[in-house]
């Protein structure tokens, strides 16, 4: 009771911590950690109040290059053992699941290993190639847990995918990707997609990379992701250039929705026409894609 009073006290948004504390507890907490795996009863539990301090820490401005190797290797720790932290408050069904993840400690580990990329890609940016080794373990330890401990790093992972595939695109293709996936990941996919709905930045490397899914998420997701999906799929239309036409995606993608959805999708094209686009960016969608979707709908 008193290191999780102690770790939460340091959590406050209030305290002020100096770099030489921050390292300092760092050792500190290195040291405990190495005892998680014989004491698993009694320091396992103790992951979540670890995980809650490490991404207060990161909602620092600035962070030195050193500070950030030191909160790193405690970020490291904990990754490799998640499979000792307590399981208790997580829900895996697709609606509500990346809210669920902000507010579940296998989520804060998981974003203050965004967070931390984050400061270390912005401070090393003129050398940055990808993510660094330890980094790209971290997270792989983390998309690697048992069933329930992974759900919601998943989730920050697949609603980050924008930060991480520009961040590292290869590793995200290999790692992030499959969670798309239907045929190769058995029921992820509705909360990954739940979680692109709710947090992604939509791009075109997104948009490239996830297009072939798109049919598969037309037919699979229903009810409040599926109509999220339609709103997204109604934003991408709207905002990208890409073409989804020739190809057929757009008509297959309806054919695929429900009455739900398709209402969804129409409701959500209007919106972006009426609050988020100019009259002439608006007028130009007709020629650009509407016109042919209309008359291909009635023709259908």
């Amino acid at each position: 009771p008193l290191w999780d009073q102690f770790l939460a006290g340091l959590s406050r948004q209030d305290v002020e911590l100096e770099d030489d504390y921050v390292e300092s507890l760092c050792f500190l907490l290195l040291d405990v950690l190495g005892l998680v795996a014989e004491n698993a009863a009694t320091l396992g539990p103790r992951l979540r109040s670890i995980s809650e301090l490490l991404l207060r820490l990161t909602s620092r401005p600035q962070i030195s290059i050193e500070l950030i190797d030191r909160l790193e290797a405690v970020g490291a720790a904990v990754a490799a053992l998640i499979q000792f932290g307590p399981e208790i408050g997580i829900e895996s069904s697709p609606e509500d699941i990346h809210a669920g993840a902000y507010n579940h400690w296998t989520g804060w580990i998981a974003r203050f290993w965004q967070s931390i990329t984050s400061h270390r890609w912005q401070m090393t940016e003129a050398s940055w190639s990808g993510l660094p080794v330890r980094t790209s373990e971290a997270l792989e330890s983390l998309l690697g847990a048992p069933d329930a401990l992974s759900v919601y790093p998943e989730s920050i992972l697949a609603g980050g995918y924008d930060f991480f595939a520009a961040a590292d695109e290869a590793w995200t293709l290999e790692w992030v990707r499959p969670l798309f996936t239907f045929k190769l990941h058995g029921n992820g996919p509705a909360r990954a997609w739940s979680s692109f709905c709710d947090g992604v930045t939509i791009n075109e490397r997104v948009l490239g990379h996830l297009r072939s899914d798109f049919r598969d998420a037309a037919a699979n997701l229903r009810e409040t992701v599926g109509e999220s999906f339609a709103a997204r799929f109604a934003e991408v239309m709207v905002r990208s250039a890409s073409d989804y036409l020739s190809d057929g995606t757009l008509l297959d993608v309806i054919a695929a929705f429900d009455e739900a959805m398709r209402l969804k999708f129409a409701q959500t094209v209007g919106w972006w026409l009426e609050h988020r686009s100019t009259p002439t960016f608006a007028e130009d969608q007709w020629p650009r894609w509407i016109d042919h979707y209309i008359t291909d709908r009635l023709d259908a």
